[in-house]
């Protein structure tokens, strides 16, 4: 494409004046466009250790902590100073194995009375899981008086076949502390016990167990502390987001979901500065 070039020198300074013009208007949208990408990178790069976002909002991208001492070249094993845990023998074992000779060098395994220990090695291991079944048996009896009388069930049986209470607080442990599923506690007692925990019965359990807590009493403790920690941090529940709210001291503490992030810690701080 031929480009007319101005022939005066009033064209040339006309032309210049629109350049000039362009120009201006072109930097005012690049500096606008720089000012936009800026801010959307640095929106991009937030996490929770950069801005007020909560850490749950990091998902698989959170930054790698800083080491809390620097690494320095040591020995393996124990330092000086450093006092072991190393496992111990006992004198008293619950089991006792006895490695018998299979037979003497010439053939036969005709022993004498006289047995000497040479060697003893002690093997730590877990008992061999099982659930004992407790049952319960009303019985009936005749007075000499001729009355007929009946035993009582203890008030916590309540059914023909049911779990006990260890096993309630095992799976209420499992399920809060060990953040295990529903899913996977009945797979565990089933692998482990031989029993398929029925996934409702384990959601009943935890909610029992939680109606056992004595809420209101940890909550007089906590409002009487001069010292306490606020914090909530974001949870998925049912797929929706909620907040788990957590107050707490050296000795109690004290958690809950709601469904707002600060509402529910508000009322407790306010109740204790009231």
């Amino acid at each position: 494409m031929e480009v007319k070039l101005p022939e005066t020198i009033e064209e040339c300074h006309s032309l210049i004046r629109q350049l000039l013009l362009v120009i201006e208007r072109q930097q005012s949208e690049i500096d606008e466009l720089k000012t936009e990408v800026r801010e959307l990178t640095n929106r991009v790069n937030q996490n929770s250790q950069n801005s007020n976002r909560p850490p749950s909002s990091d998902g698989f991208n959170k930054p790698n902590p800083k080491p809390a001492f620097s690494r320095q070249k040591k020995k393996r094993g124990g330092q000086k100073g450093h006092r072991g845990n190393t496992l111990k023998r006992v004198k008293t074992p619950d089991v006792v194995v006895d490695c018998e000779p299979l037979e003497c060098v010439c053939g036969s395994a005709r022993w004498s009375l006289e047995v000497e220990i040479t060697d003893a090695r002690q093997v730590f291991e877990l008992p061999a899981p099982h659930l004992e079944v407790v049952e319960y048996r009303r019985l009936k009896r005749t007075c000499r008086c001729g009355r007929i009388s009946c035993g009582e069930f203890p008030e916590k049986v309540v059914a023909p076949v049911q779990y006990g209470e260890r096993v309630q607080a095992l799976v209420a442990m499992l399920s809060v502390h060990g953040c295990l599923s529903f899913g996977k506690i009945r797979q565990l007692f089933a692998d482990i016990y031989g029993y398929e925990l029925n996934e409702a019965t384990a959601q009943l359990m935890v909610k029992r167990t939680s109606e056992m807590m004595p809420t209101e009493e940890i909550k007089v403790e906590i409002e009487k502390s001069k010292v306490v920690n606020f914090d909530e941090t974001g949870i998925r529940e049912n797929g929706c987001l909620k907040w788990l709210h957590n107050a707490s001291t050296a000795s109690w503490t004290y958690q809950y979901v709601h469904a707002k992030r600060g509402l529910g810690v508000a009322k407790l701080q306010r109740r204790r500065s009231a």
